[in-house]
């Protein structure tokens, strides 16, 4: 018997707050729940006070923002276990991406001004591939 399915959520995180509700419109119309963030700070503070059960499927991380930034986020992140495996997609409107793929980890990077199609791309792309490994076993 198939797993029951439950609503996928993701984690967006931006200071920019029109993207940031682009964001959660876009996600809320694909029928994803939605939770958002104005920066690392806040978005680890969040995560904190969620239940190992209710965790992000995914984590949309814009990268140059106040407070803390998309790498200082990936590296505290890192720093705990239960957070380990959620994928993370870097937004950013730096053109060098191959620079920040050299000074900390994400699992994509994705230019701004971002294509929606592109976004829910990786969403779905990173989400079903969580899945899969979350539900397979050796038979």
């Amino acid at each position: 018997m198939a797993p029951l399915s439950k609503k996928k959520k993701i984690l967006a995180i931006d200071d920019d707050a029109d993207i940031l509700s682009s964001l959660e419109q876009l996600l809320l119309f694909e029928n994803f729940d939605i939770v958002s963030a104005p920066n690392g700070k806040v978005a680890l503070e969040k995560l904190d006070q969620l239940g190992d059960g209710n965790l992000p499927d995914l984590i949309l991380l814009d990268y140059m923002m106040p407070e803390m930034d998309g790498g200082e986020f990936c590296s505290e992140k890192a720093k705990h276990k239960r957070l380990e495996n959620i994928p993370v997609v870097v937004m950013t409107a730096k053109k060098d991406i191959a620079s920040l793929t050299r000074s900390f980890y994400a699992d994509a990077y994705i230019n701004k001004p971002m294509d929606v199609d592109t976004v829910m791309d990786l969403a779905y792309n990173f989400i079903d591939r969580r899945n899969a490994a979350k539900y397979s076993f050796l038979t």
